[in-house]
């Protein structure tokens, strides 16, 4: 016991000590830890296109009849419980192309991730729906609790990412929105002198809302 209790003095020593250098060894840990997360949204992703309703179930899941909707509110209600924060608009701009704007906030393990985003989507055959390939560009922070503790900074930069989703409008009277997707993100300027959190990191998206 006083061993292990001389190794945390030791530790705490050392880290306190390193007041001007930011930890890298704490902020691979975390690239490892959302990169793990990210490999099973990805595999879920593709188990979720693989098992994507026929063109016939479709039609009949959503009224074949019914008029495309234009616009797409929708959250990620599922992350809530874990700490993640997510908020999203979409509209469409002609038969195949989609803008618009999003918001998260994610807390996990000692890092955060906070971003306001613009996007562009290009969808494979009808927009809103199915496939899409998709562009961002915005504000992000990301942040290590262990960095900052070591002198790192905290500070804001604008990003360029990409995505790929796949969505379905679902219901009798096609109100009902159900998007996934990945993708990547990364910094391109960063505000000040900035060492602390990571420079490139994965995106993973799931919204339910309401279709207009």
């Amino acid at each position: 016991m006083e061993v292990m209790q001389s190794r945390v003095f030791m530790a705490r020593t050392a880290r306190e000590g390193a007041t001007n250098v930011p930890s890298p060894v704490a902020g691979n840990a975390v690239a490892r830890r959302v990169l793990r997360v990210a490999t099973a949204l990805a595999a879920a992703f593709t188990v979720a296109l693989a098992m994507s309703p026929t063109d016939a179930f479709a039609q009949r899941a959503t009224g074949g009849s019914r008029p495309s909707p234009r616009q797409i509110i929708g959250i990620n209600p599922l992350g809530i419980a874990g700490g993640l924060y997510t908020a999203e608009y979409e509209v469409a701009v002609d038969g195949q192309m989609s803008v618009g704007v999003s918001a998260s906030h994610v807390d996990f393990d000692g890092s955060e991730f906070t971003s306001f985003d613009g996007r562009w989507r290009l969808y494979l055959d009808r927009v809103l729906e199915g496939v899409s390939f998709g562009l961002t560009t915005g504000l992000s922070r990301n942040t290590d609790e262990d960095e900052i503790e070591a002198g790192g900074k905290a500070g804001w930069g604008l990003t360029i990412g990409s995505n790929l989703d796949y969505q379905w409008i679902l219901g009798a009277e096609r109100r009902f929105a159900l998007g996934l997707g990945a993708g990547f993100k990364r910094f391109v300027t960063r505000s000040g002198d900035q060492g602390n959190g990571l420079k490139v990191w994965p995106t993973m998206r799931l919204t339910v809302g309401a279709a207009f």
